[in-house]
Parts: C-alpha cells; sequence; structure tokens
C-alpha cells in the first residue's frame, strides 16, 4: 500500500452527515469531517444504495474506503472491496511508454500526456502519444488512476492537425480493472497491441458516404456543449456526413476535459464502431432545435 495510506472499513468510519459541497464532504466519528473524491463518491453511493448515513453502518464487511491527505485535507479517494488491487498509475504509464519507446507526446489542444499528477486525493497517469504521417497522427491515449472508479484506459485515435480534432477509434478493450497484480500488465499489453492493429487497419473515409439527417444533429447539440458551433464549421467543408460528423466531435474532445470528455469519446467509439447503427438511433425526432442551430431561412 502506498505510504501514508489509511485503508479502514466503510462501517467503522461512523459517517454521521454529508455536507452539501463539491467536491462533497462527510462527517464521521472516527475522523470528522472529511473530503471525498468525486470518483469515489459514486462509488460509495453505489455500494450503499444511495443511502450513504443510514446504510453506512450496515455495509459489507470487505467494502473499504482508502484515505490520503492531499492539499492540507484528509481525503477519502477511493471506495471498494478488498479484491481491488492497488497498482500503482506511474508503473502503468513507464510500461506504455515502453511499448512504443519511437513515438512522440502529443498535444491536441487539452488532450495531452499529463503524466503522473494527483487530484482530490488520489493519484492519476496520462499519456498521449502519437506517430505522424500523410497528414494524420495516428496515436494512443492512455489514462488510468487509482481512485477505484477510473480503471486503466487505452485508447486508439485519429488526430487531425488542421482540425485539431482527434477521433477514438473502436477498440476491443478499452477499460481494466484493478483485479489481478499477476495479470494486469500482460492485459495492458494486449490493449496496447489491440489499439496498434486499429491504427493499422482502420479506414475513416467510408464515413464520407454516409449521410447525417438533422435530427442526429439536433439530438447530439442538446446532449453535447459546444457540439453545434463545430458542426457548422466542419459540416461547410466536408457537408452534413458520418465523417464531418466524427471530425466535429473530435474536436469537441480536444476542448473538453473530465467526465465530458468520457461521454464524448464515448460517442466516437460508438460512431467509429458502427457508424449506420449510431445513424439511426440519434435520428429520433425532437420537436424544437437549440438555438445554436437556428439560422435566418433555416429550420425553425
Amino acid at each position: 500500500m502506498s505510504s501514508g495510506v489509511i485503508q479502514i472499513r466503510v462501517k467503522e468510519l461512523g459517517i454521521k452527515k454529508v455536507l452539501n459541497n463539491y467536491p462533497p464532504r462527510i462527517v464521521t466519528s472516527k475522523y470528522g469531517v472529511i473530503r471525498v473524491n468525486t470518483n469515489a463518491y459514486k462509488q460509495l453511493k453505489r455500494w450503499l444504495g444511495g443511502n450513504i448515513v443510514a446504510n453506512a453502518p450496515n455495509a459489507r464487511d470487505d467494502l473499504f474506503g482508502w484515505l490520503r491527505t492531499w492539499n492540507g485535507e484528509l481525503w477519502l479517494f477511493r471506495v471498494a472491496t478488498d479484491a481491488y488491487v492497488d497498482f500503482d498509475p506511474a508503473h502503468v504509464l513507464e510500461y506504455v511508454r515502453s511499448l512504443i519507446p519511437e513515438w512522440d507526446e502529443i498535444r491536441a489542444g487539452s488532450l495531452y500526456g499529463k503524466g503522473v499528477y494527483m487530484l482530490e486525493g488520489a493519484r492519476y497517469a496520462e499519456g498521449v502519444w502519437g506517430v505522424r504521417g500523410n497528414g494524420v497522427v495516428k496515436g494512443i491515449w492512455l489514462r488510468t488512476g487509482d481512485d477505484g472508479y477510473t480503471a486503466i484506459r487505452i485508447r486508439p485515435f485519429y488526430l487531425f492537425p488542421k482540425e485539431i480534432s482527434a477521433i477514438i477509434l473502436p477498440n476491443s478493450v478499452s477499460r481494466r480493472l484493478h483485479v489481478s497484480s499477476r495479470t494486469i500488465l500482460e492485459r495492458v499489453r494486449q490493449d496496447v497491441d489491440a489499439s496498434l492493429a486499429t491504427l493499422k487497419t482502420f479506414d475513416i473515409e467510408p464515413l464520407k458516404d454516409l449521410p447525417v439527417p438533422f435530427t442526429v444533429i439536433n439530438n447530439l447539440a442538446r446532449k453535447v456543449r459546444g457540439f453545434a458551433n463545430y458542426w457548422r464549421q466542419f459540416s461547410q467543408v466536408y457537408g452534413s456526413n458520418a465523417y464531418a460528423l466524427a471530425i466535429t466531435l473530435g474536436r469537441v474532445l480536444t476542448t473538453t476535459s473530465g467526465e465530458t470528455r468520457e461521454r464524448v469519446a464515448n460517442l466516437l467509439v460508438e460512431l467509429t464502431a458502427y457508424p449506420r447503427d449510431f445513424i439511426e438511433v440519434y435520428s429520433q425526432v425532437e420537436k424544437t432545435v437549440p438555438r445554436e442551430l437556428v439560422v435566418e431561412g433555416g429550420e425553425e
């Protein structure tokens, strides 16, 4: 276990009250007021059926909380069962880097390798690497953390530098849980190999042949902030097709962070893996049009 980390059964924390702050704080009989990592809070609610105060005394015996001091405050940074494997994010970052030693570090807007860092008491690692050729960067994006929620995610992507758009491609596995210290690096290697295979064989050009109805754009504009403005820009260049849609979502991805970026990344995987199904699902008619999509003489 990492130095300075406290592991304690959730039922022994003595949770008395949840304070309405962000990130959340909880009042405990054992440690007083402690901060809670946002992702750990999600896990705590899930394990305790949503009612943290009432259900904490009856928590499973193998349900633990991990605490660490960060910025002068005590943080509950992870909630998991004793099956969780505490694996150093820095080790994962170094291992993936060793598998692609000739690749360059890549930055696309707000998407770049932050290395190892701490946030809300948890330790994270992020790496973005790629190789350039024919105007496109083929890359791998790694993100991992020890908050019991982030797991290990390895994603292949195409980066279009001119558009500052990173299009996440489908992969056989994109999320590895911390379940075995003996096999975790082997599984990471498999994910890197799968990403390299995707980058070698994936063809994005057929997306240009798939028209995208306006209802798709309307629906996505409701879900993804900033989407409408980028769609205006890229659809004028590439037309109203799935290729322009991918470029647009990829640009949103490089201008956002956190959970918003994760949601956009998942949308891109759905689009690139099953473009026709994606278009069909998001073609359901909505009654109104977001203001950003309304133009003079256009649809109302």
